[in-house]
């Protein structure tokens, strides 16, 4: 409103002095036109003004605010302007602030102040903060929680995280928090002194946790952990509590749509009851301290432990029934067994001898039989084949004797053979190389005639102007300097009379 108000009154000086052509004002007037038509406009009024504080600063008792309004979703403002507490005010404002809040004025919160408007030649507009109502602040943070929760049920992310199964043995922690603040150090030291002497893996993402800057460095851990995701069985996100305004950075819309949507469970301890964050929402499970969710951790873990020893009992009993049923059975079977096999030994026991007395003497006939035709057909065998064997064996030694002298031949004309080419081939050779080295000679000598040392060494010289060779004298003028190359050494001449 007052920079709209501002820009026409400037239009206006400035058509009076373009339609005159006759009025002018040094840059002093001209302020001080503007402070009297911003007093005779707003006079010494305070107005209610609601604005978000983009930067804050105190010197020497004083706060000097940076003031902006901005739409939902967008970076850069569509209002600014100056704003000053004087140090007569400042401390009563802050104390106010921090007794509602929970924390002190600080950027990245929205306030409703009353303020005067203030112009000064020197140092421009600004406002002139006088009073502040903190429950406006209160209530526009829980606006714009309420605004971004709606946001993400209605871009379907805000149950994501709370649908991941928790591990059943959450051992390995990823924890982001301050290094040096109380929240961690109750966490650690509770799940580290735990009364069932569990082991648990801890890696600490150290991050800010309030201001500005907080909610992009808490994301960026998250980021961390995300690449290196297998390390890790969930995420937990502690603090050792504090105001709702120092709590504002867990009400950041990236931060929080990252949380719901981070592939591991996450647990928050952010140490508030009231006013719940965005981020616990959205995440997993929240606990209202980090003792709660150090206690919560180790007791899911205590929980499985439990579940195992149970069922381990149940297969042990449901063994010992079953080992005590069939151990039964097996005892009257066994019983049972040993009764039929006397009954079938003392029946069978005299068929069975006289079987084996039959079978022992029908075996020794048999055999006797067979040993008589085996030494008959041994006889005749032998008287059968000693002739065709002898002259078998003679045969065999002729057709031996025929072959190694046919392959001594064969292996003689070979290496013949291969004597002859080698012989051809090493004359060829030897004449390729004389007439090879030859050439190369021949070329050799030509090189050395055509060598320029050796034509200077035959009295011959090399002019050079510039660097360049002297081809014909016409290229030469009157004082021109010219280097005389010969066979040893090198001079420079200059030229005084030049025919061209």
């Amino acid at each position: 409103m007052f920079s709209i108000w501002l820009c026409g009154l400037i239009k206006l000086f400035k058509m009076i002095e373009n339609n005159s052509g006759e009025k002018s004002f040094s840059l002093s007037e001209f302020c001080q036109n503007i402070n009297e038509a911003i007093l005779s406009k707003f006079g010494r009024v305070s107005y209610w003004i609601h604005a978000e504080i983009a930067s804050c600063n105190s010197s020497g008792g004083h706060c000097y605010l940076t003031l902006i309004e901005k739409d939902f979703g967008t970076t850069g403002p569509k209002a600014e302007i100056k704003g000053m507490i004087w140090s007569n005010k400042f401390p009563l404002l802050n104390k106010k602030f921090n007794a509602v809040t929970g924390s002190e004025i600080q950027p990245s919160i929205k306030i409703l102040f009353s303020a005067v408007v203030d112009y000064h030649p020197t140092y421009g507009l600004s406002l002139n903060i006088t009073d502040i109502k903190p429950e406006f602040t209160l209530g526009s943070l829980l606006q714009e929680r309420n605004s971004i929760i709606k946001k993400l049920k209605d871009d379907g992310e805000y149950f994501l995280n709370k649908k991941k199964l928790f591990p059943l043995v959450p051992q390995r922690i990823a924890i982001i928090s301050a290094k040096d603040s109380k929240g961690f150090e109750d966490f650690e030291k509770k799940i580290s002194d735990n009364i069932y002497n569990y082991n648990f893996s801890i890696t600490l993402f150290p991050a800010l946790l309030q201001g500005e800057k907080a909610a992009d460095d808490i994301k960026k851990n998250l980021i961390k952990i995300y690449e290196q995701m297998s390390s890790f069985d969930i995420v937990v996100i502690v603090r050792g509590g504090g105001g709702s305004v120092n709590l504002n950075c867990f009400n950041n819309y990236k931060l929080s749509r990252t949380v719901a949507r981070f592939p591991i469970p996450v647990i928050t301890g952010i140490g508030h009851t009231s006013n719940i964050s965005v981020v616990d929402e959205v995440a997993h499970l929240n606990k209202i301290t980090p003792t709660d969710v150090a206690d919560f951790i180790v007791e899911q873990t205590y929980k499985f432990e439990k579940n195992i020893k149970a069922k381990f009992k149940e297969i042990i009993n449901g063994y010992d029934k079953i080992r005590g049923s069939k151990f039964h059975e097996i005892n009257m079977n066994v019983r049972q067994l040993m009764h039929l096999i006397k009954i079938l030994k003392i029946g069978k026991l005299n068929i069975l001898s006289d079987l084996s007395a039959k079978i022992s003497r029908e075996a020794k006939l048999l055999l006797k039989q067979k040993s008589v035709e085996i030494i008959q057909s041994k006889l005749s065998l032998t008287r059968m084949s000693n002739f065709p064997l002898n002259n078998k064996l003679v045969a065999l030694k002729i057709q031996a004797r025929r072959a190694t002298s046919y392959f001594d031949f064969k292996m003689k004309n070979a290496n013949e053979n291969l004597e002859n080419i080698y012989k051809v081939i090493l004359s060829n050779y030897r004449n390729l190389y004389k007439g090879e080295k030859l050439l190369l000679k021949n070329k050799s000598d030509k090189v050395n005639f055509l060598d320029p040392k050796n034509i200077l060494k035959r009295g011959y010289s090399i002019t050079l102007r510039n660097g360049k060779a002297v081809t014909h004298s016409k290229s030469l003028n009157n004082d021109d300097t010219v280097k005389t190359i010969v066979f040893e050494g090198e001079f420079e001449s200059k030229i005084i009379n030049t025919k061209k």
